[in-house]
């Protein structure tokens, strides 16, 4: 919003310029006009000045004064000046864009949500606990249909990586292993294990993520896409995601197993 108020005022005072150096123009250009027919008009008081003292008015004379007097007279009441605004030709929908994409620094605003299973909120739903040895599923806030998302994330504690991160279609129910749904992309960060729509692979990860590691996940859907990267070890995973199997808007994913594993959204 701060980038649109001060484009709104760059620009109101752009034209308040623009303005005041046209009709500052069109006062010059009248002076101009007025200004030369006061010098027409002494020449001719002049010449009728030299008349009246040499007595030698003559018929043609007097009717050539005539008819410059009201040359002059029309001009005065006709003298304008033509001012052309072209801003018409200014497309003022495409002058000023808003863009979805997120920008490079800056990570997405998200939030844990829904959950299912054993997974407790904390800190205003930026931490998600694992509270049981069975599998639960947990849910962001955000719905993504267009541009690119980065969400900033944390393992803030691990036993055995039983971890799984990515994204599912918002239009599925709940259920605690989404891992292996149709619309569910993601990593296992137990091992080299990546997930593309529910079934697993070892193409796209090699496994080497642990406790503290803050990972980048990168949901691009203008290229239909999706993105981790571990920061400890600047290593960058890319899976491709069919849009056909998982169709928008797509949604945070987390799969949790292990008693006691905490994962944390970085703001």
């Amino acid at each position: 919003m701060n980038e649109i108020n001060t484009w709104e005022k760059e620009t109101i005072q752009k034209i308040t310029v623009a303005a005041e150096q046209a009709r500052e123009k069109v006062r010059q250009l009248l002076h101009k006009t007025e200004d030369t027919i006061k010098q027409q008009l002494v020449e001719i008081s002049m010449e009728l000045q030299e008349g009246k003292v040499e007595e030698n008015y003559v018929e043609s004379t007097l009717d050539r004064w005539k008819e410059q007097l009201n040359e002059y007279k029309q001009r005065l009441e006709s003298s304008n000046v033509s001012v052309s605004v072209h801003s018409k030709q200014i497309d003022w929908t495409t002058i000023i864009k808003v863009n979805g994409n997120q920008s490079d620094n800056k990570s997405t605003v998200e939030k844990f949500h829904s959950v299912l299973g054993n997974v407790r909120l904390e800190d205003n739903g930026l931490v998600a606990v694992q509270s049981g040895s069975n599998w639960s599923e947990v849910r962001g806030t955000g719905l993504y249909s267009s541009g690119e998302h980065r969400i900033s994330l944390k393992i803030d504690k691990t036993r055995l990586k039983q971890i799984m991160v990515g994204i599912i279609s918002s239009t599925g129910a709940l259920n605690v292993t989404s891992y292996s749904s149709k619309s569910s992309y993601g990593w296992y960060c137990y091992d080299t294990r990546a997930y593309l729509n529910g079934v697993s692979t070892s193409s796209y990860y090699d496994g080497d993520i642990q406790s503290n590691d803050e990972l980048l996940l990168m949901i691009n859907c203008d290229e239909n896409k999706l993105s981790l990267v571990n920061k400890r070890t600047g290593k960058n995973y890319e899976i491709p995601i069919d849009i056909h199997q998982a169709p928008f808007p797509w949604q945070l994913r987390l799969n949790m197993y292990d008693t006691g594993d905490v994962v944390r959204i970085l703001v």
